[in-house]
């Protein structure tokens, strides 16, 4: 049965890649007919699109000074950012980010436009199928699957933000259902502890949006725990499952410190606290109030049914 049910989930996600290729070619064929591409006005066009060609020149210089020259790589820059070393200035542009270097390396000034329009698609196309996964995961039904995944990948959101010129905004809703997916495993009792990469690879490309996926995250692990089981558990069952996800988290934020430790050192350093302009650390209070009041009411849905 469980042979059967692969073969049949390989069949959506063979439908899934097939619709999407599809939706591609008419989408490339009209950004060529009218001679555009996804590098528009606004911050594409002034920083996202200068930094994807910047990092895609870092990586390449890197390399020929390591390998070459047996030197380190350029490590500041004082032309780009606001005085910060390069790492500080391009982690905001997704410069340790697996699908934006894998373009970035190979982009110059005459091939830039389209690597980064393929990067955006890739990205997109990496969010249906985590979303996919998701559902098999959950048992849904593979029809629904291949449907809500379309609506989850072109959602106003990414439409929005993501093809308007904030191209890492997708990287939430690409980690996201795999992150649910480390949830429901370790709620499970299966062995989770591959999954720490995950963790690495999404630190590396936002630790903004890994915090607030954990904090969503912190709500989703009770809930799905109540429904899972139903009887009345213990609550040291409901602590284990957030210390071995934590501990997940713990191995996947050691292995991504080469990254993450230069943010956290220009997040303690001094400039940010002798700054003039301030910025809060939380949202509005009324943000946090309705996330409450609609935590409260699942889990009381929940507990009703």
């Amino acid at each position: 049965m469980g042979n059967v049910d692969r073969h049949n989930w390989k069949k959506a996600y063979a439908v899934f890649i097939a619709i999407f290729f599809c939706i591609c070619i008419i989408v490339l064929t009209l950004l060529i007919s009218d001679k555009r591409s996804f590098v528009r006005d606004g911050d594409a066009y002034t920083q996202h699109y200068p930094a994807f060609l910047y990092i895609g020149r870092w990586y390449r210089d890197a390399v020929r000074a390591l390998l070459i020259h047996h030197e380190l790589p350029k490590l500041w820059d004082f032309s780009i950012g606001y005085g910060v070393d390069v790492a500080n200035t391009l982690y905001y542009y997704c410069m340790f980010d697996f699908t934006t270097s894998i373009f970035a390396v190979f982009s110059n000034e005459q091939n830039g436009y389209w690597l980064y329009t393929a990067m955006m698609l890739v990205r997109t196309f990496l969010c249906g199928i985590a979303f996919i996964a998701y559902c098999k995961k959950m048992k849904c039904a593979q029809v629904g699957a291949i449907l809500a995944s379309f609506a989850y990948m072109l959602c106003p959101y990414m439409l929005d933000n993501v093809f308007n010129g904030h191209h890492f905004f997708a990287l939430p809703l690409l980690y996201f259902p795999i992150i649910l997916i480390i949830c429901e495993k370790i709620i499970g009792g299966e062995k989770i502890l591959l999954f720490a990469p995950i963790i690495t690879l999404f630190v590396a490309g936002s630790v903004y949006y890994f915090y607030m996926v954990m904090i969503f995250v912190a709500f989703y692990i009770p809930v799905r725990y109540l429904c899972r089981y139903k009887k009345v558990s213990p609550i040291t069952g409901l602590i284990k499952v957030y210390v071995r996800f934590a501990g997940v988290v713990v191995i996947g934020l050691i292995i991504a410190m080469p990254v993450l430790f230069p943010e956290i050192y220009a997040l303690l350093g001094d400039a940010r606290i002798t700054v003039r302009q301030t910025v809060p650390l939380f949202y509005d209070s009324t943000k946090y109030s309705h996330a409450v009041d609609n935590f409260v009411i699942l889990v009381l849905k929940k507990i009703w049914n």
